[in-house]
């Protein structure tokens, strides 16, 4: 599974800073998931140990380590706080914890392994995608399941929950994108655009358009009130892998997938949510583990050595 999602964020069409290394954490074994909290106070590492570290990024104090044991661990989410992080293993097995206690807070056991997982920006939803089945909708307070969403011919790909919880996006491997009623899980539209499987779908806060994006390599960008495309990207070279929008709404990030590779770097690209054209891009010098926008408006992307995870100011 791909989590994504820093100079200023600046006007569209303006001269961007390059993008710098600014800062680091030491890691006991190699890195292979980067989460952070968008108030940037917070990064949680998933290593080869099999273990999950929580570090204060102002200090780089740790601050909780979860042993996860014999838990194949899978997928994870985090809250915009940093203060909830959900763990997924291939098993089934989804755990939601406190990040600064370390206490569980609601656990749920999935008939089968997860294709993806959602957690909503103030970590009071969840979503929790099958590989085959419909998508599972939890209040993370009660730990009670809400509702499901209709089932997707093949599985969904990608969930994303709008700032407000009044709607939920969602990308097909059957080539659809759909958008719910947040509060009652109803299907509220259906677009058919894509020819291949959607793999990433992202709100603007406002929740006015929804981007897609996936194997057809072009970000579409959706009008939430007629459900017509007003926006269709150039073709890039890659597939996108994820979508991150900027708290302003201003601006879309596109983590691409290498085209024949997946262990090799491929660009994360910026574009204009209010034309679709592309106002920068970054060509990583390896894979990324992970990234995304900032409360206060950065791009940030991570990339791991042998024995650290190196922070990258994109924007």
């Amino acid at each position: 599974m791909i989590r994504w999602f820093a100079s200023l964020a600046l006007a569209a069409g303006s001269l961007a800073a390059q993008p710098a290394e600014y800062n680091y954490i030491s890691t006991p074994s190699p890195a292979n998931t980067f989460l952070f909290s968008k108030n940037g106070a917070t990064i949680v590492v998933a290593s080869d140990d099999n273990k999950v570290r929580v570090w204060s990024l102002a200090d780089h104090k740790l601050q909780r380590e979860f042993d996860l044991a014999e838990r194949h661990f899978d997928s994870a989410a985090l809250s915009d706080d940093g203060a909830t992080l959900v763990l997924a293993d291939r098993d089934g097995l989804v755990t939601v914890c406190n990040t600064a206690t370390g206490a569980e807070r609601i656990r749920v056991k999935m008939p089968r392994a997860l294709r993806t997982l959602a957690l909503s920006g103030d970590g009071r939803r969840l979503a929790l995608a099958p590989l085959v089945g419909p998508v599972d909708i939890y209040d993370v307070t009660s730990g009670n399941k809400l509702f499901e969403l209709s089932e997707a011919l093949g599985g969904t790909n990608s969930v994303v929950f709008s700032k407000d919880l009044e709607l939920i996006g969602a990308g097909d491997a059957a080539t659809t994108v759909r958008v719910f009623d947040g509060r009652s899980g109803s299907l509220l539209d259906r677009n058919n655009d894509f020819l291949l499987e959607a793999f990433a779908v992202a709100f603007t806060p406002d929740r006015k358009l929804l981007f897609a994006a996936g194997a057809d390599k072009v970000i579409l960008t959706i009008d939430i009130a007629t459900g017509e495309v007003i926006h269709r990207s150039e073709k890039t070279a890659d597939p996108v892998g994820a979508l991150d929008v900027s708290p302003d709404g201003k601006f879309v990030t596109a983590a691409m997938l290498h085209a024949t590779n997946m262990n090799e770097p491929a660009p994360v690209a910026i574009y204009d949510s209010a034309t679709g054209k592309q106002v920068q891009e970054w060509k990583p010098s390896a894979v990324p583990l992970g990234g995304g926008w900032t409360s206060d408006g950065h791009l940030i992307c991570a990339i791991a050595t042998q024995d650290t995870v190196r922070l990258w100011r994109i924007r």
